[in-house]
């Protein structure tokens, strides 16, 4: 038999032949909606929405789970909204940083253990200035053996790699230091970091001769060192009593004894030049 349009199931509502005459036309259930006329089925609201309007007509019906959460196809409560990894209570907020959670829902979040922090909210992780443990591993047993980095180290890093030694010419006597700036520089070396945040550290040496701070005597020439400097008297000259002077080729000096006579003796005379 033929019937108008208008007999159709309207939107929002399905049936199995389609046509209101048989009186089968159903509402769509909450979760589904139905924008055309006919006996097409009722689609699925998309993941990570829901719906609880009985015989939606439109797309706009199914409503985004709140952030930090998902839902599957269909879902017609915000109870199906649960939370994701790492986040906690009815309003699925983010683990305090020392907690974490590894599975999905309502629940609450669990404390890292000591010297842990939380990795991506799902796990823990040895913190900065800590090392040992497995890392990204949820399992609290798995992170008992995180260990302070010792003086002369650093970690700036969560997980369980390496404490990394202070750069050169410098060091630290703090325990499970979390950044390289808690290494110190030797005295005349100065401080240059770069890279990422910062996290690259140099001690550079001061350049005492350059900056003309040393105390070298006349005749000679300041040579930098690591962390100090050294005075190179020129070509030709020696360094005798903190001052470079020309050796002189042996003398013979003639004096007088006591006695009336005379003596000769050797001597190694040197003139020291000024000026």
């Amino acid at each position: 038999s033929s019937s108008s349009s208008s007999s159709l199931c309207s939107t929002g509502q399905t049936g199995p032949d389609g046509w209101t005459g048989l009186g089968q036309c159903r509402h769509c259930i909450a979760g589904t909606y139905k924008d055309i006329k006919g006996n097409t089925t009722c689609t699925l609201c998309p993941a990570n929405t829901y719906s609880t309007t009985v015989g939606a007509t439109s797309l706009s019906d199914c409503l985004s789970c709140q952030a930090n959460s998902f839902s599957l196809p269909g879902a017609n409560s915000t109870d199906l909204c649960p939370c994701n990894e790492g986040h906690t209570t009815k309003s699925c907020v983010t683990c305090n940083r020392t907690f974490y959670k590894d599975y999905t829902g309502f629940g609450d979040c669990t404390p890292c253990p000591a010297n842990t922090t939380h990795w991506n909210k799902t796990h823990c992780a040895c913190d900065l200035g800590f090392t040992g443990g497995a890392f990204g591993n949820s399992s609290a047993s798995s992170f008992k053996n995180c260990t302070e980095c010792p003086p002369e180290t650093y970690k700036d890093v969560y997980g369980q790699s390496p404490c990394t030694p202070c750069p050169p010419y410098s060091n630290s006597s703090a325990f499970h230091a979390g950044n390289v700036t808690a290494c110190e520089c030797f005295p005349f070396f100065k401080r240059r970091l770069s890279g990422p945040e910062g996290r690259v550290m140099e001690c550079i040496d001061d350049d005492e001769c350059e900056a003309e701070v040393h105390d070298c005597p006349e005749l000679s020439n300041c040579v930098n060192t690591p962390g100090s400097f050294t005075c190179a008297c020129h070509s030709g000259t020696v360094m005798k009593d903190g001052v470079c002077v020309v050796p002189v080729s042996t003398w013979n000096v003639t004096s007088l004894s006591p006695e009336g006579g005379a003596s000769t003796g050797g001597y190694d005379v040197f003139f020291a030049l000024v000026g």
